[in-house]
């Protein structure tokens, strides 16, 4: 009895000090639980290649996205091939090949503009033929670029993260303007009674909100995929229903150096509890 008493107090022993040990790896993960409202819509990451900055078609049938055959990592400009695929991921192809920061899709779904690395902004129908191209004249990265909703002939677009400018359709009027007078973006719902914005909970990790206009009040969304996560809110993009939420977002290795896997789309839904 003394023997057995002695094994199992040794073999729980054991399992302490596995768990303690376990508890330092990277492997070991007891207190992350991913929301039951994330879906994987679209990875191409065995093949190092992300997928990001999804825009959802106006009929929410299907969504445009950057693909850029190389991870992203963090503080690097997206650059990628524009790329269309179906709601659930399905059919992905090619719809014009180039080097894009950015781009956004008109809201009656007609009209496509694309932001260069010479610093020029492509005007395209949806198949991707060009109709149009204006020049800026700026020297920085265009890496953010809408479509206004209050003005079909105007476009917004971003020169290094903080400097707003509008333009129209033919090229004139191009002047700086307040960020708060930016209409349109994805990441603002199409009523305009929510936007979603990036939170830090801890860490090496990131989480989408929601804020409601008017109000100021927030919440999370809990919106992470992966333990050490990370996303932001100018990749993501409402439904047209708007009870869903296509985003990207990498999952955060840490190794030496940490290093972001390539981006994958996610969707999220519902947005509202019923």
């Amino acid at each position: 009895m003394r023997c057995v008493g002695l094994t199992r107090f040794l073999g729980l022993a054991v399992a302490v000090i596995v768990l303690v040990a376990a508890a330092g790896c990277d492997w070991w993960e007891p207190l992350f639980k991913r929301s039951p409202k994330l879906s994987l819509v679209l990875s191409e990451r065995e093949k190092d290649v992300s997928v990001c900055a999804p825009v959802v078609t106006p009929s929410g049938d299907g969504f445009y996205y950057l693909r850029c055959p190389r991870t992203v990592l963090y503080g690097d400009y997206v650059t990628g091939e524009l790329w269309k695929a179906s709601a659930d991921g399905s059919g992905s192809h090619l719809v014009t090949d180039g080097s894009f920061h950015a781009f956004a899709l008109s809201a009656d779904g007609t009209r496509l503009a694309l932001a260069t690395d010479s610093g020029r902004l492509l005007l395209a129908d949806t198949n991707g033929l060009l109709r149009e191209t204006l020049t800026t004249g700026q020297s920085g990265t265009l890496n953010g670029v809408s479509f206004s909703r209050r003005d079909s002939e105007r476009l917004y677009f971003v020169v290094d993260y903080h400097v707003n400018f509008a333009i129209n359709l033919d090229g004139s009027n191009m002047h700086e303007v307040p960020s708060d007078s930016v209409d349109g973006l994805p990441s603002v719902q199409p009523s305009g009674h929510y936007s979603l914005v990036t939170l830090y909970p801890s860490e090496h990790q990131l989480d989408l909100g929601i804020v409601q206009a008017g109000t100021g009040d927030s919440s999370a969304l809990h919106a992470i995929t992966y333990k050490r996560c990370w996303l932001g809110s100018e990749w993501s993009c409402w439904t047209p229903n708007e009870d869903a939420i296509f985003f990207s977002a990498n999952e955060w290795r840490i190794s030496d150096p940490m290093y972001l896997m390539p981006a994958e789309i996610w969707k999220y839904e519902p947005v509202f509890d019923r």
